[in-house]
Parts: C-alpha cells; sequence; structure tokens
C-alpha cells in the first residue's frame, strides 16, 4: 500500500509539460536576474547615497564649527573692546578724581576728627596755636574745623573760634607743627601724639622747632592747599 501511494506521489510531481518546465525555467532565471539587478542596485544606492549624506553632514558639521568660531572670536573681540573701554573708564575716572581733589577745598573728615580726638584727648588742657594764611579762605576754613576739633578733645585753642590771620613769606604749604626751641629736648606732653595721629591720617607737612612759639605751647599752622591735596 504505501508503496503504490509513494509511486502515485511521484508522478504527481513530474506531471509538467516540458514546454512549462521550460518556461517556469526560464522565468525563475529572469527572477534571479532582476532580483540580482535589484540587489546590486541596492547596495550601490546604500553607499553611493550615504557617502552623499555623510558628504553634507561634513559639511554641515564643519559650518557649524565654523559658525562657532566665528562666534567666538567676535565674543573676545567684544571682551577686548570692553576691557579697553573700562580701562579709559577708570583712566577718566581716576583723572576726574584727581582734577576735583585739587580743586576741591580741604576738610577734616569725621572719622580723621574721631581718631584725633581719641588720640590726644589724655592731654586735655594743652595750649595750642591756630594760624592760617591771611586772605586765603580755604585755609582759614580748614582751620576752624582743627580749631572745633581741638575743643571737642579739651585742648586750650584760645578764646577765639577763628584762628590768627597771618602773612607768610614764603607761604607755607599744607599742615605745619611746631614747638618751641625750648622744648626741643622735652616737647609739651600732647605735642608727640598729636605729630604722631597727624602723621599716620596723612595730614602732617611738616613738623619742626620755632623760636616764635610760646614755650609749652603748640603751634599749628594752616598753609595753602598742596597740589593734588
Amino acid at each position: 500500500m504505501a508503496s503504490s501511494e509513494q509511486k502515485i506521489k511521484k508522478k504527481s510531481m513530474f506531471n509538467v509539460s516540458l514546454a512549462t518546465a521550460n518556461f517556469s525555467f526560464d522565468a525563475s532565471n529572469l527572477s534571479l536576474l532582476v532580483g540580482a539587478i535589484f540587489v546590486c542596485l541596492g547596495t550601490f544606492g546604500v553607499f553611493k547615497f550615504g557617502a552623499i549624506k555623510e558628504k553634507f553632514a561634513d559639511e554641515r558639521i564643519s559650518f557649524n564649527e565654523s559658525e562657532t568660531a566665528k562666534a567666538n572670536e567676535n565674543a573676545e573681540i567684544v571682551r577686548k573692546s570692553n576691557l579697553v573701554l573700562q580701562s579709559d573708564l577708570e583712566r577718566e575716572r581716576a583723572a576726574r578724581l584727581k582734577l576735583e581733589n585739587k580743586v576741591a577745598p580741604r576738610h577734616l573728615r569725621a572719622e580723621q576728627a574721631k581718631v584725633i580726638v581719641e588720640a590726644i584727648k589724655p592731654f586735655q588742657g594743652q595750649r595750642i596755636l591756630v594760624t592760617s594764611i591771611m586772605g586765603d579762605a580755604e585755609a582759614e576754613t580748614y582751620a576752624v574745623e582743627f580749631i572745633g576739633m581741638f575743643r571737642e578733645a579739651g585742648w586750650n585753642p584760645g578764646a577765639s573760634n577763628q584762628p590768627d590771620l597771618a602773612l607768610f613769606t614764603p607761604s607755607p604749604v599744607g599742615v605745619l607743627l611746631s614747638i618751641s626751641n625750648e622744648d626741643a629736648a622735652t616737647p609739651p606732653p600732647g605735642a608727640n601724639p598729636l605729630f604722631d595721629v597727624f602723621k599716620s591720617l596723612g595730614i602732617l607737612t611738616a613738623g619742626t622747632t620755632n623760636p616764635k612759639v610760646a614755650k609749652g605751647s603748640i603751634s599749628l599752622i594752616v598753609g595753602t592747599k598742596p597740589n593734588g591735596d
């Protein structure tokens, strides 16, 4: 039974005419050929258009890098320009402050007066004569501020709240402290502390002895304003 069924199946496999077999064989070969052509075309397209895409991608990356470099370059130019501008502004500001400082009148700042008062207050009763140049309003106003400060410290600048006015040849410049020649070896108690605090605050121009100063007293002369002060 089994062998007869196999014979029937074998006969049905070859139950095709020669013409049909030839046609089917040629059609199959043609299909393989067409398929091979499409495979070749696909392979060619993948490589060719992949290379083109890669080229465009490289160009885009290069362009972006170029634009980034230009942006960085422009940013650096702007930064350097800002630095130059800032430097110019700083120079202009310094010049303006120097000019303002040169023409502005001198004043005892509150913090300066406080430091001086604390330094000389232990020597209350110390006699001091404050003098300024006659005809120099700026120096006279500055001298008045010293008189008020000395009174606050308990020193004795005299009965008047105005400085003595005098003519000098040549005119003294800045602030000068003097003591009597007789006191050179042993200065009045408040002389050295006043000298030291004036010097530390940049107020003092010079400290000298003067035969015209009364023994035991201190002389403060407010001269013309120094250039640049």
